[in-house]
């Protein structure tokens, strides 16, 4: 079992708060939603199985991949969530060389690429990161879509609330999830492990991830305990 951060604690609270009030689906394991492949819950509601997204809050990640760099060329990893590359990529290309100076300090010479990890702790306390950090609008549809594409309809954000992402088919009076949507590109490392010569090595890569805002607050919520009363009724 992984170990849990505050988006699978969130998500622990809400399978519980489900679960006690007997509205989780039976085909639903706990902590199911730690894998990817896999809604995080899945309600019974009216005898239908209703698969739901839990989202710790508006600062959540909703989905990404990591792009290559080598020859001089940004490429997209294989993704499901970003379904145009070069919208992607090309955005990449104006901060290439903020890439190269960071290959030239880690050692390397393509990402991902596998560099000391003090390299890496230099590189943060000298500010390195930031200067390779890419920040962009993009299509406001893509979180809709690709959590649809996973047979998801229904998304709960902490504080906000539950919304619909298609059309509220089971008539919860969830509102409608559309936020601005915007993608955000930056250096990160795996875990370190030591190498044949003794030296803690980690191998860095380029990693891009959809995030959302100005998300209004939506009309139900799963944390109600009115509205989960509500739904006990159907």
């Amino acid at each position: 079992m992984p170990k849990k951060n505050k988006g699978h604690i969130y998500e622990d609270k809400i399978y519980n708060l489900c679960s006690e009030n007997g509205l989780i689906d039976s085909s639903t394991t706990k902590n199911a939603g730690y894998a990817n492949n896999l809604p995080d819950i899945v309600l019974n509601l009216k005898g239908k199985k209703v698969p739901v997204e839990i989202k710790l809050d508006a600062k959540a990640r909703f989905g990404g991949t990591s792009i290559s760099y080598e020859n001089k060329t940004f490429s997209i990893f294989n993704s499901k969530i970003f379904t145009s590359p070069d919208t992607i990529t090309n955005h990449f290309y104006d901060n290439e060389q903020s890439y190269i100076e960071a290959m030239s300090f880690f050692g390397i010479e393509k990402f991902p690429g596998v560099t000391e990890k003090s390299r890496w702790q230099e590189a943060v306390k000298q500010g390195l990161l930031k200067s390779a950090r890419v920040k962009f609008n993009y299509d406001r549809d893509i979180i809709n879509r690709y959590y649809l594409s996973k047979g998801v309809n229904y998304i709960q954000c902490g504080s906000l609330g539950l919304y619909h992402l298609q059309n509220d088919y089971m008539s919860l009076g969830t509102s409608f999830f559309r936020p601005d949507i915007f993608v955000e590109g930056e250096l990160s490392r795996n875990g370190s492990k030591l190498n044949k010569e003794g030296k803690r090595i980690c191998t860095v890569s380029i990693r891009i991830t959809a995030r959302a805002r100005n998300i209004s607050k939506s009309n139900v919520d799963l944390e109600d305990l009115t509205f989960i009363d509500k739904l006990k009724g159907l």
